[in-house]
């Protein structure tokens, strides 16, 4: 026996409820989908990476569509690279003493050369430890501060200090720039900075509630933000595993400091 509503209202009513009802499973059954994404991507690769604990995830639980969406955004369903990056160094033509990291050898179908007087990068056992100014030429504020990172370590001591008269002759300061490193990973940072670019631009027309909900978004800096840049990280690990694990890294970036630790 069907219920019969004599009232607007009551069918406007249970318009509603089967609304939200919809909605809310159709909520429930992406957040399983997206944790089940988010626990795959956490153990392919395993990393020493562990968000989750440094952010106690009982306190700060992921929102797993959130993560799943915007790292959906910057990589796609691209799978992290196990592949080792070959690196070479050359001396910069504007910075005196400072080292610049490239690709050792052409990439192929790349219009890019590698630059001739550019050497294998190998690292003495003999020699101080070398330094490494990490950085992803994203804006002018990154490399402003890796070059004043590399500005110190060119003329530091062996206190610590620096003075504009005594430079270090005997440690290697490398300038790291990612981008600079011609590599599918460069690739991705590129067009990860692209794609938010152009969502920024979307939403920025669409104006209203979207925009400020995109803007939120990229401005929270909460423990999601820091997930999804870990996640990101892990497929920049090509570019590091050259470098011995206890090579000194200096990073202005984000994404230099968590591809370095994993």
């Amino acid at each position: 026996m069907g219920v019969m509503f004599n009232e607007p209202w009551a069918d406007v009513l249970m318009f509603f409820v089967i609304i939200f009802a919809a909605f809310y499973l159709i909520k429930v059954i992406f957040s399983c989908y997206a944790k089940s994404i988010y626990n795959k991507m956490l153990q392919n690769p395993k990393t020493p990476l562990n968000v989750d604990s440094f952010v106690d995830a009982a306190k700060n639980a992921p929102s797993y569509i959130k993560i799943w969406f915007l790292c959906r955004l910057s990589f796609g369903d691209r799978k992290p690279s196990e592949e080792t990056v070959k690196l070479a160094s050359a001396e910069s033509p504007h910075v005196p003493g400072l080292q610049v990291t490239e690709r050792a050898d052409a990439r192929k179908n790349s219009s890019r050369k590698v630059s001739p007087d550019a050497m294998p990068l190998v690292i003495n056992p003999d020699m101080p430890d070398p330094l490494v100014i990490g950085t992803i030429r994203m804006g002018f504020g990154h490399h402003r501060i890796a070059y004043a990172a590399c500005s110190w370590a060119l003329y530091a001591d062996e206190d610590g200090g620096a003075t504009p008269t005594k430079k270090s002759v005997n440690r290697t300061t490398y300038f790291h720039d990612l981008l600079n490193i011609d590599s599918p990973e460069a690739d991705l940072i590129k067009a990860t900075d692209a794609t938010y670019s152009k969502m920024s631009r979307i939403t920025s027309n669409m104006g209203g509630v979207v925009e400020k909900a995109w803007g939120k978004a990229m401005l929270s800096g909460d423990s999601d933000a820091l997930r999804i840049s870990a996640f990101t990280a892990v497929h920049l690990r090509p570019l590091f595993k050259d470098l011995p694990l206890d090579t000194p890294i200096i990073a202005t970036h984000c994404y230099v400091a968590l591809a370095a630790v994993a």
